[in-house]
């Protein structure tokens, strides 16, 4: 039986008079690697801000639900501790001067098992050998591995990304699929995925999803 972790039921949203869901639905599983796709102001990024609650709907333009529970239950700390989101650029998460400092910014939020859960978490992001480098002078996919191992930090149930192929070479792509290919297999973290690369979505993708007139439909 599957199990849906985020459910979207029939939202309606518009930006000023540009509508982008017309009582739309769609649910993403738990354990699943979803793909996102649509044209560019299709409402991709919008949905994604709709799930993370930063955008709020109307009164009776649909419900979201994270973990059967209403998003509007939570406040943004709180789904971020259900969801965790990486940016397109991953520079806007990250501001601390070396790698070291930067995980043990987020660190303080892991209750338990603490040292060894932020190890495991550095060497599956293969961290380890660049944790006194300056955050400045990592490259792009050592910086979109320190991000999403800041994430991980919160112990997120689930993960939604943002064009996470953007701007890496195929080394780093073929590094960052198999890391969360690692994430669903050893720790049961699915993904929701905004990405039209194709190594990616022929690599990982359990279900694709498009926004096509209002509507998101599965492929």
């Amino acid at each position: 039986m599957r199990s849906n972790f985020i459910e979207v039921n029939n939202i309606t949203y518009s930006y000023q008079k540009n509508k982008i869901f017309n009582n739309a639905s769609v649910n993403f599983q738990k354990d699943n690697i979803s793909f996102l796709i649509g044209p560019n102001g299709s409402g991709k990024t919008t949905l994604t801000k709709l799930i993370l609650g930063i955008l709020k709907l109307k009164d009776n333009h649909g419900r979201i639900l994270v973990n059967g529970v209403n998003i509007n239950s939570y406040n943004l700390a709180g789904i971020g501790q259900r969801i965790g989101y990486l940016f397109q650029n991953p520079d806007k998460q990250l501001f601390n001067p070396t790698v070291k400092d930067e995980l043990h910014f987020y660190n303080k939020y892991v209750s338990t098992n603490k040292a060894n859960y932020e190890m495991d978490v550095i060497k599956l992001l293969q961290l380890d050998n660049i944790m006194n480098h300056k955050v400045i002078n990592l490259s792009e996919g050592e910086k979109r591995r320190l991000a999403l191992a800041c994430i991980m930090q919160m112990k997120p149930q689930y993960l939604i990304l943002d064009e996470p192929s953007s701007g890496l070479d195929n080394e780093n792509k073929e590094k960052l699929t198999g890391i969360l290919h690692a994430l669903k297999k050893e720790y049961f973290i699915g993904s929701l995925i905004i990405s039209h690369n194709k190594f990616f979505i022929n690599n990982l993708a359990d279900d694709i999803y498009k926004i096509k007139d209002e509507k998101i439909e599965h492929e």
